[in-house]
């Protein structure tokens, strides 16, 4: 199975898909990256994800760089 999910968009899509992965998963970590930093937080209050991070953030590079086991683009 998935340890690490990350989820880029956390729209109306990618929020889904990340609370998807939250109700089937719950052991996953999921990081949710976004550009609009309202969006990260309320994603991050709302506990839909673990690490909520925007695209230049050292945390989205070292999950791309093989941390992650999936990577869902929803932009």
């Amino acid at each position: 199975m998935f340890q690490h999910v990350v989820i880029i968009g956390l729209g109306l899509i990618g929020a889904s898909a990340a609370e998807a992965v939250r109700s089937s998963w719950p052991d996953v970590r999921l990081t949710g990256v976004d550009i609009d930093e309202a969006t990260l937080a309320l994603a991050h209050e709302k506990d839909i994800v673990d690490t909520a991070c925007a695209p230049g953030d050292p945390a989205f590079r070292a999950a791309l760089a093989g941390d992650a086991d999936l990577v869902i683009l929803a932009t």
